[in-house]
């Protein structure tokens, strides 16, 4: 979190990752998978919320295992991973259909 402290989105992502905590907190990274945040992905779609908001939250894990991969070194010099793990996305069926605005919507 203190490295992208400078981000706009640090909101949405300290948030995301409290949501996370109890679904995937304990485990270690390595451990972190698309199996092990399938209570995750159900536990919010029984709160109701959509593929999106669900994928933005995914999106912040995905992000971590690639720098866990990547970037991110022990005191030895080595990744913290091996490989990241491929997270699927959600599909987004379920987005609001557009309409236009009206005029009381656009000056809001």
């Amino acid at each position: 979190m203190l490295d992208y402290q400078h981000k706009r989105s640090i909101g949405r992502y300290a948030q995301s990752l409290k949501i996370l905590d109890p679904h995937i907190g304990d485990l270690p990274l390595r451990q972190v998978h698309q199996g092990t945040l399938e209570s995750f992905i159900q536990h919010r779609r029984e709160q109701g919320m959509r593929a999106n908001t669900i994928n933005r939250d995914l999106t912040v894990v995905r992000r971590i295992l690639t720098l866990a991969a990547r970037l991110w070194r022990d005191e030895s010099g080595l990744t913290w991973l091996e490989t990241a793990h491929l997270l699927q996305l959600l599909d987004c069926d379920d987005a609001r259909k557009p309409y236009p605005l009206s005029w009381d919507e656009q000056s809001r």
